[in-house]
């Protein structure tokens, strides 16, 4: 079977190799054993493989994982934006495919077949590094169009998990630079009004972003500021303890909701 990274700088795509998945797995092992591969080879993986089979789900999310890693070392902010775009790219094509086909097996080191889930490591990824650098470059000044596109036409989770979308708002939740808040809560607006299966979390987030501002703002002696974002955290908490539906999952949230609602509140003497 042909490479994944052997693709011309001209011509046709050749078609996606059988032993894609085996193939992106060994490179996958490599690296997680602490083996060093060129970050232009590596590259060359990822974008062979996002190119040869776009639509295989589980390829996607390795791509997605290689293209975040060689982020992750870069130097340059604009190399970063890019590699994390192609790394948000890849997931969110792993999640559109992800219903459609069987989990993907590969041969291990032992010589046994077992399940691979690189679709659970990209989107573990995509909270612990993406999102959050997605932030901190953005309050640098070099911004991915997500946190200035105000109007989605869908939302762009649609897998049967339906969890998807919480990597992204708990990475906004717990680790956004406040120095990018507005981009933050522009992004997660945009996100409310088309993922209608994950309004609580949405709501839950653009609370927990905001009351974060608060503090950030208020510790920086802008109390203007401080108190705006502290308003806008009750605002949220008030909305999320009227949302429809809410379940057992939704517990610790509205728990949470009305922790922040009180502490705001208290701290910037707000009816």
């Amino acid at each position: 079977a042909a490479p994944v990274a052997a693709i011309a700088e001209e011509g046709a795509i050749p078609p996606c190799p059988d032993d894609a998945i085996q193939q992106l797995h060994n490179t996958h092992m490599h690296l997680s054993a602490g083996q060093q591969i060129d970050p232009m080879q590596l590259l060359k993986v990822a974008d062979g493989a996002s190119a040869m089979c776009p639509d295989q789900s589980d390829v996607r999310a390795y791509a997605s994982l290689f293209y975040g890693m060689l982020a992750k070392a870069a130097n340059e902010p604009d190399g970063k934006l890019m590699l994390y775009g192609r790394a948000l790219e890849g997931a969110w094509a792993a999640d559109a495919y992800s219903d459609s086909q069987p989990a993907s097996k590969a041969l291990m080191p032992d010589g046994s077949e077992a399940h691979v889930n690189p679709y659970g490591a990209a989107y573990n990824q995509l909270k612990k590094d993406v999102f959050p650098e997605l932030t901190k470059l953005a309050a640098a000044g070099h911004v991915h169009p997500i946190f200035t596109t105000q109007t989605l036409d869908a939302c762009p989770y649609i897998s049967a998990y339906q969890s998807s979308l919480t990597f992204e708002t708990d990475a906004y939740a717990w680790t956004s630079s406040n120095d990018a808040v507005d981009l933050v809560m522009t992004r997660l607006e945009a996100l409310r009004a088309v993922c209608d299966h994950r309004q609580p979390e949405l709501v839950w987030a653009l609370g927990k972003v905001s009351s974060r501002a608060a503090r950030h703002y208020e510790a920086l002696g802008d109390t203007d500021k401080a108190r705006a974002y502290a308003r806008y955290a009750v605002d949220r908490a008030n909305e999320f303890q009227d949302l429809p539906n809410l379940v057992t999952r939704h517990s610790g949230m509205r728990s949470a909701m009305g922790l922040t609602r009180a502490e705001m509140r208290t701290r910037f003497d707000l009816e």
